[in-house]
């Protein structure tokens, strides 16, 4: 009865508003971007995306919540917003890790699983049973055997002792303080190491990707909007039609060469690895050629295309700049090496000022970090062929790449957040989500030591990326 007598209504309010928000949002992104292809089929995994997305926006609005939540460490028996947050924490981060583990990976098989003369759902349900059966397993051995060997937390603890005041004839306070130094070992709950491989991860992507991304987001908006569609005259669209005509052909021609091959080699033993290459490089040239005949007719048939939708790029571009520049300074001021508060300070006084401007000045913050992932994989993936890139288009997206973009964001979310509670510990002090990353996590044995050197390879691996997109921002053939 006390905790529902000091419950904060107006964060119940606003918590209940932001869930059906954000699921109602992912539902609305799900049929703006799904291709006409999947628009009345593949049900289930459509429901896992959406389910997927928005558990990925809950963990990451997690910290601001817990934020919101705390208690004031400075008043006796004071509780906070009144919810347990420990438990709601819990909860998300532990279906975060079923999602991402067993449920999106099932939904892939059983989506790629599909045939279109098929008159059942069997061979897919088979066909997902089977590989998804065959990555968990994988995983749970790690899990198993990382947990026994390594699943410890060792907490260093500085104790200060002291008694409370000095006796009439004894020595000054300072004399008889105690300091103790020593450091508390124990296991973590199972819960909490799986957060923290799935955490492990997203870290690599993280790093990786989003890298890449945090440079590649205001230079490729920046770099739309300079080679944004201009008016063509007659003339020169009738010569650009016959450019991409030639081009057309040459892409047929190269299609039936590499489908000539792909018969040739088999599909038995997988395909070459050049092979595959040579099979992603054509993919994207078709791409190419798709955005820039869609540009081509924009340029001549509609005078160029809106000037807002080109200007707007520009400003979105500049924007980015600054929300990638203030990460990088964040990052290196604050994580590396420790001089100035940075962001904690800015969100502070917004929240100061008012209790959701901090938030969504944080929400800003962690979603363009999500976006930079996204924009890091689609970029090092069509630069160096190394993998297929899942780009999301209106319209015009399979649900292959939803599920794929969902994996992805489900692991990457769990890593956001808790770079996010380091990085705005001054911010998320005296949280259940300060104390699960900053206390344990960050402190497990053997993980807890990679930890704390992805802050430095990311802002390494950020700057090399500036660098190489400064030389060349495009592909040649772009």
């Amino acid at each position: 009865s006390r905790v529902f007598a000091t419950m904060n209504w107006y964060l119940l309010l606003v918590l209940i508003s932001m869930l059906f928000l954000v699921l109602a949002s992912m539902a609305y992104l799900l049929i703006c971007f799904t291709h006409p292809d999947d628009k009345n089929t593949a049900w289930l995994p459509k429901i896992a995306v959406v389910v997927g997305f928005s558990l990925a926006c809950y963990t990451v609005l997690l910290l601001p919540f817990d934020v919101a939540n705390r208690a004031d460490p400075l008043v006796f028996g004071d509780l906070g917003g009144g919810f347990n947050t420990p438990l709601i924490c819990k909860l998300v981060l532990g279906v975060d890790v079923v999602f991402a583990v067993a449920f999106i990976p099932f939904f892939i098989f059983y989506y790629e699983a599909y045939e279109p003369d098929q008159s059942s759902i069997k061979i897919q349900l088979r066909s997902g049973f089977c590989y998804t059966g065959i990555s968990l397993a994988a995983f749970l051995l790690v899990f198993v055997i990382a947990y026994v060997v390594v699943g410890k937390v060792n907490i260093p603890v500085h104790a200060h002792l002291a008694p409370l005041s000095p006796s009439d004839d004894g020595p000054a306070c300072k004399d008889c303080r105690v300091d103790e130094h020593f450091v508390l070992t124990f296991r973590v709950s199972i819960t909490v190491y799986a957060v923290a491989l799935l955490s492990f991860v997203g870290w690599l992507c993280l790093v990786l990707f989003g890298s890449v991304g945090l440079v590649a987001l205001p230079v490729d908006l920046m770099l739309d909007w300079y080679h944004r569609p201009k008016r063509l005259t007659l003339a020169q669209y009738a010569k650009e039609k016959e450019r991409m005509a030639i081009q057309t052909t040459e892409l047929l021609e190269s299609g039936k060469s590499l489908q000539v091959h792909q018969k040739e080699v088999g599909t038995n033993t997988g395909l070459p690895k050049a092979l595959r290459k040579q099979i992603t490089q054509f993919k994207l040239s078709v791409e190419d050629l798709k955005t820039g005949y869609d540009k081509m007719e924009t340029s001549y048939r509609d005078g160029g295309g809106s000037p807002f939708l080109a200007w707007g790029k520009l400003v979105l571009g500049l924007l980015s700049g600054v929300v990638s520049v203030g990460w990088v300074a964040h990052i290196l001021l604050f994580n590396v090496l420790h001089m100035l508060p940075m962001l904690n300070t800015v969100f502070m006084t917004l929240d100061s000022l008012w209790g959701l401007l901090g938030t969504l000045a944080y929400a800003l913050f962690v979603f363009y970090l999500l976006w930079a992932v996204f924009k890091g994989v689609v970029k090092t993936g069509s630069r160096f062929l190394l993998f297929a890139v899942h780009p999301m288009k209106p319209n015009g997206t399979l649900m292959n790449s939803f599920l794929f973009n969902t994996l992805l964001l489900l692991f990457s979310s769990v890593t956001v957040t808790q770079f996010s509670a380091q990085s705005f510990r001054l911010y998320a002090a005296n949280t259940v989500m300060d104390g699960l990353f900053t206390v344990y996590i960050n402190n497990l044995k053997g993980l807890g030591y990679v930890f704390q050197y992805f802050d430095i390879a990311l802002l390494a691996l950020t700057g090399v990326a500036a660098v190489f997109l400064f030389i060349c921002p495009r592909k040649a053939s772009s």
